[in-house]
């Protein structure tokens, strides 16, 4: 649902014809994030998901948030943000 949700809104950006193409590129957002959690989990069962990830649920949120990220950011077509510098390794301000 968020999915769609973020979708609609982008559309503003890049319009689609019909509300049905506009499902249909959320369900193949969906379907991608389906398939990370069955490369990286070999399931997506939430009783299974939390076994393999040895009940760390911090990491299994925070997969969850960098791969639905990375397939928006994919999708739309938007490059993340640059490195940072490490600390200690940035010019200091004048």
């Amino acid at each position: 649902m968020w999915v769609a949700i973020r979708y609609e809104k982008a559309l503003r950006f890049r319009p689609v014809a019909h509300q049905s193409d506009a499902n249909e590129v959320a369900h193949q957002l969906i379907r991608k994030l389906y398939q990370q959690y069955q490369e990286h989990y070999g399931t997506v069962l939430c009783n299974d998901v939390r076994e393999k990830a040895e009940r760390r649920c911090p990491e299994v949120v925070g997969n969850a948030a960098k791969w639905a990220a990375q397939i928006l950011l994919d999708e739309f077509g938007i490059e993340g943000p640059e490195k940072e510098p490490t600390r200690g390794t940035a010019e200091k301000a004048p």
